[in-house]
């Protein structure tokens, strides 16, 4: 009987490993690029996805799209991305999930990940991320007096519900380095921080620190709904110090100023 079952067993690897020979030389040896445009363009209309691309490109089962434009109302503006590279992955197939490693790049962003979609639901793992922060300010089209500088990692895993869009899992850390700002031709270096986010029932628990020249330390929380994300509350308390060397010593009238956060995340508010 044991001996049946492992016969079976190994059978059904042989078959596994064949079927997955079978793909990648059918990838390898024959141009299925039209039928990839062809499938890539269908989803693209079913999702109803604002989205356009100049060219494809495959090189075994690696996919790249070039030229990507990508609209959406949320977005202050159209998102041009000089490359996306997709690279599935065959073996989970078999148990019904859709896995790629991702790589979105543009010339303020670099974004890699590995995604893994099953039962509407989208998880994104080893997550690795930069941003050129003036860049990214400048493309999201933000009304302030202050021109942000340095640049911004993130790292870490992201579970969300893609037909709500909530979040089921956050476990991330932002590292802005070399934080600065400048105003009325001014520039004003802040440091490094670091800002972690986590999910504690519905809400976003995040807290903050770093800084050299304007420390900063405090916490709060995002709480999670239905609504769109811009409506979703925001509080928390940040414990604010410049350094008496700093220029920006003179712009509070104390040595340490508590910043109360409150509002939403499309209008947040606060107060000393």
């Amino acid at each position: 009987m044991m001996l049946s079952t492992s016969y079976s067993f190994s059978w059904r690897i042989l078959c596994v490993v064949f079927g997955m020979g079978l793909l990648v030389f059918i990838a390898i040896r024959w141009d299925v690029t039209p039928w990839l445009r062809h499938q890539i363009d269908t989803a693209i209309q079913q999702q109803h996805l604002d989205l356009t691309y100049t060219s494809l490109e495959r090189h075994g089962l690696q996919i790249t799209l070039h030229g990507v434009q990508f609209k959406n109302p949320n977005m202050p503006q159209t998102l041009l991305l000089d490359e996306v590279k997709v690279s599935p992955h065959v073996l989970p197939l078999l148990h019904g999930k859709i896995t790629a490693d991702v790589h979105i790049q543009n010339d303020f962003m670099d974004i890699q990940s590995l995604f893994t979609y099953k039962n509407h639901q989208l998880d994104m793992q080893n997550l690795d991320a930069s941003w050129d922060v003036a860049r990214t300010q400048t493309w999201l089209a933000l009304p302030s007096p202050v021109q942000a500088q340095g640049q911004l990692y993130l790292e870490g895993s992201l579970t969300m519900d893609v037909d709500s869009g909530i979040p089921q899992s956050v476990d991330l850390t932002a590292h802005w380095q070399q934080a600065g700002g400048s105003m009325m031709s001014q520039h004003y270096p802040l440091g490094d921080y670091t800002l972690k986010a986590h999910i504690i029932e519905q809400n976003i628990q995040w807290n903050i620190a770093g800084g050299q020249a304007l420390t900063v330390q405090g916490e709060g929380s995002i709480h999670i709904a239905s609504t769109p994300l811009p409506q979703w509350a925001l509080q928390g308390n940040i414990k604010i110090q410049a350094a008496k060397t700093s220029p920006l010593a003179s712009f509070l009238t104390a040595s340490e100023r508590q910043l109360k956060l409150s509002g939403n995340i499309g209008h947040p508010q606060w107060q000393f």
